[in-house]
């Protein structure tokens, strides 16, 4: 029988078999040579290598032609810089635990529908992940195969004959394809439809095929369509009939809100424009409150938009507080004198009174309890006594879980997920009640059916003694469900690839988990060839560390040494953890041969992380320093990785981010690699200076007038500041 110390959790890269080829026979790794003979599969590289060698060194060489010398410069004038995919995977779920369940039970959103977000959510963090992508191009000299994307080419245009809707109106589509969607006869015009019920962001909104569009001439497409009756708000997209490409605006979207008789948009459809627009694109959405804001001035919903934006934006001042302060007593003069007020009109208005009037949120607040204790609001006030009295005050766990099964029957859909999820928190695994801990897990699967909710859940149950198997299971029915990604909700905007390839992120965070638990119960064989699967495509460095944990457990020593190099490599690692893994490997194998696995690594990191990068024609933008003068985007970019920093001073986050960014600019001007920073204000104010300058950020700021430069790059708005990778070619 074969030992665990034979087995490999990951077969080395094609990059690793090519540098084996290359060293002389006697100095080859030993545990190479080894896996080699034992691996079928690895065996079939290496002659295949052996003989692609063979073939390259009976080819003749000489230099570039001539006309591919031009063609590479003409390319280089013209603007094409390779943008590096920007990719964030998140893997550790157990770490959740160790995190306060306060933002999560006591947080909700601007109105009454909107939900908590799940504790296994990942929250908005510094893009330092750019590292990951300018590491895939300091490790290469060029990239090959990357698809050019021409001007003209990452989306068309379309008209409509109206963007306002009014109930039962028919609307006309004119479509003009881009070179991305060529020329077939038939494409398909995709809806991701809206009703006045819809809950904040896009992961389970529903997306429908809602017309066809028929060619005419050339690359111009017709096509009709009328929204059903209970839609107010639909984002639409083009795609070929096989879903291969996708024109979505560019993450955009091409929109259509539903009018009222005056022809403007109702309330209802700027409401749920927001809630599209919740996790991508905050200015965007501060633009749609104001703009409710002017068409419905005495909307509570309005006002409370308004509120959230300006505190999620700290955007809120003395003025504006006290602006609120004088609605709020329009608000509980006028619901007070009410007869006859739905439950959501109590919900809203206690919660808008929350920040500006103690008296008033005070009273609405019995009113609420009082009157509709099942709404939305209610519930999670419910929930927050509970933990008030119950545990936060007493640590009776016993008492809060009996009160919130009490509770659990009144509890709404949108806060199902929070309050299961609050229940969770009173249940650690090891020693909790088993048959609560599987109630309150099926009761949160049950409310969000998501991957990462059933990974979660699963381990969960993995740490309990009597439900481990079922914890298991579970996680090979996620594993089964994600390979069939065709039968899953496809996104607007998402080609069939882009969504295997996301469906297939999730899965290889499962069977890292699966492997996991079957090195500890004794599996070693099927726990490294679970972890195999995990480690076969893709770059998440938190896969990589279970996986060598595993692999040191079970005594797959070769594979932990693989695993430590990819950890090395990963730009986000810290220092002490990558002198940690370097000191690991040298340990085992010498420091020259793990700095050979190291290379192996940084290679391996190129090609996972460009796989999708796309060539693309940047237009030659001017954009205005804050001294004044003038410069074109083509001449900032070094010929040479570049990072491209977009931020907001509208933005908190982003504005907390000014520290890290110049800091990681710092950490990339020691590799060559040169940083830019663009801002989306129009105009150097003395605020921004004073601004700067209190954050002690010294790096040059260029001023994003009218936009030009985030068109360009595809940053329109979004609730985070986005940092590209460039690679002039």
């Amino acid at each position: 029988m074969t030992t665990p110390t034979a087995l490999h959790a990951a077969h080395p890269s094609m990059a690793t078999w090519q540098d084996y080829l290359s060293t002389p026979i006697v100095a080859r790794d030993r545990t190479l040579a080894n896996h080699r003979q034992r691996c079928i599969e690895c065996e079939r590289t290496v002659r295949y290598l052996s003989s692609l060698q063979a073939l390259v060194a009976q080819h003749p060489t000489g230099s570039a032609p001539q006309e591919l010398r031009e063609r590479i410069l003409a390319s280089r004038a013209a603007g094409v810089r390779v943008l590096v995919p920007e990719q964030v995977e998140a893997f550790d779920d157990e770490r959740i635990d160790h995190e306060s369940f306060d933002d999560h039970i006591s947080s909700a959103s601007p109105v009454a529908q909107h939900a908590a977000q799940p504790l296994w959510r990942t929250r908005w963090r510094v893009p330092t992940t750019i590292a990951a992508g300018i590491a895939a191009w300091t490790a290469i000299a060029f990239v090959r195969g990357t698809p050019v994307v021409e001007a003209g080419m990452i989306s068309g245009t379309m008209t409509l004959s109206t963007v306002l809707p009014k109930a039962g109106e028919a609307v006309t589509v004119r479509y003009n394809a881009g070179a991305l969607l060529g020329r077939p006869p038939v494409l398909r015009l995709r809806a991701r439809i809206r009703t006045v019920h819809g809950e904040n962001y896009n992961a389970t909104v529903p997306v429908i095929e809602i017309a066809t569009l028929q060619r005419t001439t050339g690359n111009e497409y017709t096509g009709r369509f009328t929204l059903p009756d209970s839609v107010v708000f639909a984002a639409l997209a083009v795609e070929d009939t096989a879903a291969i490409a996708v024109d979505d605006l560019g993450g955009r979207a091409w929109e259509v809100m539903r009018a009222g008789p005056n022809g403007q948009p109702l309330l209802s459809a700027l409401d749920q424009r927001n809630n599209d627009l919740m996790g991508r694109g905050w200015e965007e959405g501060l633009s749609t409150t104001r703009r409710m804001m002017r068409l419905y001035p005495d909307s509570l919903t309005a006002w409370s938009w308004l509120q959230s934006f300006e505190s999620w934006m700290s955007l809120d001042t003395d003025s504006t507080r006290a602006e609120h302060r004088r609605a709020v007593v329009m608000f509980h003069a006028r619901h007070r004198a009410l007869r006859d007020i739905s439950p959501a009109i109590i919900g809203q208005t206690f919660w808008y009174t929350r920040r500006s009037d103690s008296t008033a949120n005070s009273y609405w607040r019995e009113r609420l309890l009082r009157e509709a204790p099942t709404q939305s609001f209610a519930a999670q006030e419910r929930m927050n006594d509970i933990f008030s009295q119950q545990f936060t005050l007493r640590r009776d766990t016993i008492s809060a879980l009996v009160a919130l099964e009490t509770l659990w029957p009144d509890v709404p859909a949108d806060r199902a997920t929070q309050i299961a999820s609050a229940a969770l928190t009173l249940l650690p695994p090891p020693s909790a009640n088993a048959a609560d801990l599987l109630r309150w897990s099926n009761r949160l699967l049950a409310a969000d059916s998501s991957s990462g909710a059933a990974r979660f859940l699963a381990v969960r149950l993995l740490a309990s003694p009597t439900w481990r198997n079922e914890g298991k299971r579970r996680l090979r029915t996620e594993i089964a469900r994600l390979e069939r990604g065709r039968t899953q909700l496809r996104l607007l905007g998402e080609s069939h690839a882009e969504q295997e390839a996301r469906l297939a992120g999730s899965q290889r965070l499962a069977l890292a988990q699966l492997g996991r638990a079957l090195a500890d119960d004794g599996a070693p064989r099927a726990a490294l060839d679970t972890l195999a699967r995990a480690t076969a495509a893709g770059w998440d460095v938190s896969v990589f560390s279970a996986v060598r944990e595993t692999s040191l457990r079970v005594g797959d020593s070769a594979t932990a040494r693989i695993m430590s190099a990819r950890i090395a490599v990963d730009p986000g690692t810290r220092a002490a953890r990558r002198d940690s893994m370097q000191a690991f490997g040298a340990s085992q194998i010498g420091a020259e041969a793990f700095a050979q696995l190291v290379r192996n690594a940084q290679r391996d990191l190129s090609t996972r992380v460009m796989a999708g990068a796309k060539r693309r024609v940047l237009p030659d933008i001017t954009l205005r320093g804050l001294d004044g003068a003038s410069a074109s985007l083509r001449s900032l970019l070094a010929p040479a990785v570049t990072v491209v920093v977009f931020w907001s001073a509208d933005c908190g986050p982003a504005v907390d981010a000014l520290a890290e960014i110049q800091t990681a600019t710092k950490t990339l001007a020691a590799r060559g690699i040169r940083t830019i920073t663009i801002s989306e204000q129009s105009q150097p104010t003395l605020a921004m200076r004073d601004l700067l300058r209190a954050k002690g950020f010294t790096l040059p700021v260029y001023l994003d007038a009218g936009g030009s430069a985030g068109n360009a790059f595809n940053n329109w708005a979004r609730r985070r500041c986005i940092c590209s990778t460039l690679r002039a070619t």
